[in-house]
């Protein structure tokens, strides 16, 4: 999948840009190593966030304010990296593993701290209805874009079974 992805990307560079236009390219410090170097291209590799833009982003994104253990937590996660913050409040929430108390988000009880990001989506998955991993199964064979139907279908599921498991996946 990464080679598809270079291969396009070296590929897209091979275009001439409209006139007074250029490409912008985001991606990983790993991912732009591996890619060739273009000519008339700029490089610019952005340093991480800093906890503060970082907690500002994580208060932003979960709607509140956030206490100061799961701050800490959510920094030496995150590393600076906005995508890394959003992968990690996702899976936090779906655990669930965090709520809002008082106005205040924070850790559920006891809850584990997980070592990754993929522990408490996997959870919060096999603590749901058995349709939705059958609809991220069927969802993620599918090419994109794809038509909601056709997913129902292949996941055996009806429209309505399907557009549940949507709502609680989402």
């Amino acid at each position: 999948r990464s080679s598809t992805t270079n291969l396009t990307l070296n590929s897209l560079a091979t275009l001439e840009p409209p006139l007074g236009k250029g490409w912008l390219l985001s991606c990983s410090s790993a991912r732009a190593s591996s890619l060739s170097t273009w000519s008339g291209t700029q490089r610019l590799e952005l340093a991480p966030l800093p906890p503060d833009k970082i907690l500002s982003l994580a208060e932003r994104e979960l709607g509140g304010p956030i206490d100061k253990e799961l701050q800490e937590w959510l920094l030496s996660r995150a590393a600076g990296s906005v995508r890394r913050l959003r992968l990690y409040l996702f899976a936090l929430r779906c655990g669930p593993l965090i709520a809002q108390t008082k106005g205040t988000w924070t850790w559920l009880g006891n809850a584990a701290r997980p070592a990754n990001y993929v522990e408490p989506i996997l959870s919060g998955l096999s603590q749901g209805s058995d349709s939705d991993p059958k609809l991220l199964r069927a969802a993620c064979l599918t090419e994109e874009p794809f038509p909601f139907e056709a997913v129902a279908h292949s996941a055996g599921l009806g429209e309505e079974e399907a557009e549940l498991s949507i709502e609680r996946l989402s």
